[in-house]
């Protein structure tokens, strides 16, 4: 009677979950999952049960693989991690899940919030290297009490270079394309990691200020370890996303269950086939093909792998943070994925407020800017660094600041760092280039772009023609938290000599194109205007067909006032 008891509290219990699943288009994705996992090839007509090895199958990591980079832990660790996952959010003990269990799992994925998803994906991480690894500096990361439920207290600085480097893992398996020749070959798609040693220095730096006095942090050997306080404190703070890339990756790999079904019920032969046919294809391509990834090389852009991962993961806009995922990953293959678009590069087109502003006038969408400099300082000379800044909505030509909350300046080399707006000032970004035409001024605003602080002096200002860097100390803005954007930068202000500049859309197509048609529009604009200065002159006749609409347009009215001034007025009368 207790245990008919317990089976109808457990089915209450599930069907409550369901309800709540419902609404979302979860329990359709459970229910697809499940019915794929649990298929077996013998009738007993028994409960329909999922086999262990087949639910860690299908939370693995292929077919991805990193390439030899000296880093060879990585490959072990993701080796481990489908045991890891399946032991962490369903259970470790048993070896078959009914329905009831995977909902319970799953129940624990949504329902928990930023903080343990972060203490879940440290679990994860060490259940897959204690696997993986018979590494003795493993043993400083577990309390005193050793055992399989110990609490993670440390984490050394190979161990955090592991743990980051296995999040950008499960963040490009989360982007693999569920149809296309990545997933459904069934081969092996070689990943190279990107570099965050930005990254790893910055945690590196927070957590030794935050240890001071604690026993916690101690040095064994060469290395430092940390206490996941800390570190958990410098990611939730630094890179908040980062906490969110386990979820996502099991929700992705739940809702591929089915199309990776597929894939194992193919025979060898079609998987041989495809391999060949993969091979001819590779063949056969053009020696363009071939040389179009060596036009924009990673390693000599400032918006490298690592750099793109590191400004995703600091972003509150989910859309240009999934550009910079994509951009990160390096393996979409799909010719409809959005990719960051770059606007502008000084080495490429030229120095100048004036070319500046002929690639990104009219992009109404987050840019992220990168500009790359070199110290001139007696204190510090010769010392290149990275900074940055996102615009929220674009550039614009005003003699007044403008932007929004979503704006940030960051600190990118050699500690990556991001400033969020503090909401004291509003002085976000400002860019001004004189106009042809304009009205006269006996003062006339500043050219050039300016970040935070104030008018005259800004926090970072980069002047007209792109030579000098200018950044001041963080007292003179409220705008954006302090902080240093230049290595040892005391109260003075730094002056730097710019080296390279590059202006990245975060938009997507949809800005590319109306950025297309402003830039259309004003180009038809000033040949009108250029034809009807020379019609005025009487230098060239003008044909009036060629100009659309004539009859609806402004310059129509302007030639009909110059020929009859007082027409207004007549009217007004």
């Amino acid at each position: 009677m207790g245990a008919g008891q317990s089976s109808s509290a457990e089915n209450h219990a599930a069907g409550v979950l369901e309800t709540k699943l419902r609404g979302s288009g979860d329990l359709t994705v459970l229910e697809r999952a499940f019915e794929c996992l649990s298929l077996s090839s013998d009738e007993t007509g028994k409960q329909a049960l999922i086999q262990r090895k087949k639910l860690e199958g299908c939370f693995g990591l292929a077919p991805l693989a990193v390439r030899d980079d000296g880093i060879s832990q990585i490959s072990q660790i993701m080796a481990s991690v489908g045991s890891a996952i399946v032991g962490e959010y369903f259970d470790a003990e048993h070896e078959t899940f009914d329905w009831n269990q995977l909902l319970e799992g799953y129940q624990k994925i949504i329902e928990a919030t930023g903080v343990e998803h972060l203490k879940a994906l440290f679990s994860v991480f060490f259940r897959a290297s204690g696997t993986a690894l018979e590494d003795p500096k493993s043993k400083v990361s577990k309390s005193e009490n050793e055992g399989e439920g110990a609490d993670i207290t440390s984490i050394s600085e190979t161990q955090l270079q592991n743990f980051l480097l296995l999040c950008w893992v499960l963040m490009c398996h989360t982007r693999l394309p569920t149809k296309g020749n990545v997933t459904e070959s069934g081969g092996v798609l070689e990943i190279s990691l990107p570099n965050i040693n930005s990254l790893m220095s910055a945690a590196v730096s927070a957590c030794e200020k935050k240890s001071k006095g604690e026993t916690s942090a101690e040095q064994i050997g060469r290395e430092m370890v940390f206490s996941i306080s800390n570190v958990s404190s410098w990611i939730l703070s630094t890179i908040p996303a980062l906490s969110e890339c386990l979820v996502r990756y099991v929700r992705a790999q739940l809702t591929r269950i089915p199309v990776l079904s597929k894939v194992d019920s193919h025979d060898e032969q079609n998987r041989t086939t495809t391999s060949q046919s993969a091979e001819s294809e590779e063949a056969g391509r053009t020696s363009d093909d071939k040389q179009e990834p060596e036009n924009a090389k990673k390693d000599v852009l400032l918006l490298h792998s690592g750099t793109a991962w590191a400004v995703g993961l600091s972003l509150k806009d989910y859309t240009a943070a999934e550009i910079l995922f994509r951009a990160s990953c390096g393996i979409v293959e799909a010719a409809d994925v959005e990719l960051p678009t770059l606007l502008y590069r000084s080495s490429l087109h030229g120095r100048g407020l004036n070319r500046f502003w002929t690639c990104v006038d009219g992009y109404r969408a987050p840019v992220i800017v990168l500009i790359s400099a070199q110290t001139q300082e007696e204190s510090s000379p010769g010392a290149v660094f990275v900074m940055g800044t996102l615009v929220s909505s674009g550039f614009e030509n005003k003699e007044s600041s403008y932007g929004a909350s979503g704006c940030c300046l960051y600190s990118v080399e050699p500690l990556f760092c991001p400033f969020r707006t503090s909401g004291k000032e509003k002085y976000y970004v400002y860019s001004h280039k004189h106009t042809p035409g304009a009205v006269y001024r006996a003062q006339p605003a500043n050219e050039g772009i300016g970040l935070g602080g104030s008018y005259g002096k800004e926090r970072v200002w980069l002047d007209k023609d792109f030579a000098t860097l200018t950044v001041r100390h963080h007292a003179v803005d409220k705008t954006y938290h302090p902080g240093g954007l230049v290595p040892g930068q005391g109260f003075s202000p730094v002056s730097a000599q710019m080296l390279e500049i590059e202006i990245w859309g975060l938009g997507g197509v949809k800005a590319e194109q109306d950025q297309a048609k402003f830039l259309n529009r004003e180009n038809l604009f000033s040949e009108q205007r250029r034809k009807i200065a020379l019609f005025l002159r009487g230098s060239e006749q003008i044909d009036l067909a060629a100009f659309g609409n004539w009859e609806n347009s402004p310059e129509k009215m302007m030639m009909e006032m110059m020929a009859d001034p007082n027409a207004g007025r007549r009217q007004e009368r």
